[in-house]
């Protein structure tokens, strides 16, 4: 259990000087690359591994996200 809170608080940038800005520049870091991603118009993601070969198509419509989007579900909670 205490190896698990330990990287909960990785994870959580709990354990950064300034846990606030770090989580900050972390989203800002992902919102790049999602950018990123969004301007390569990509129309498949392939996986590939030992065992696995996966092509995900994808709409022209996708977009990508970030750990800062919101759904629709949680904004209408709030």
């Amino acid at each position: 259990m205490e190896r698990l809170w330990d990287a909960v608080v990785v994870a959580t940038r709990l354990d950064e000087p300034d846990p606030v800005a770090a989580w900050r520049e972390h989203i800002a870091k992902l919102n790049g690359r999602a950018a990123h991603l969004d301007e390569r118009r990509f129309d498949a993601i392939r996986f590939r591994g030992p065992g696995t070969d996966l092509t995900v198509g994808l709409s022209p419509q996708s977009r990508w996200l970030s750990g800062a989007e919101v759904t629709a579900f949680v904004s209408s909670r709030s």
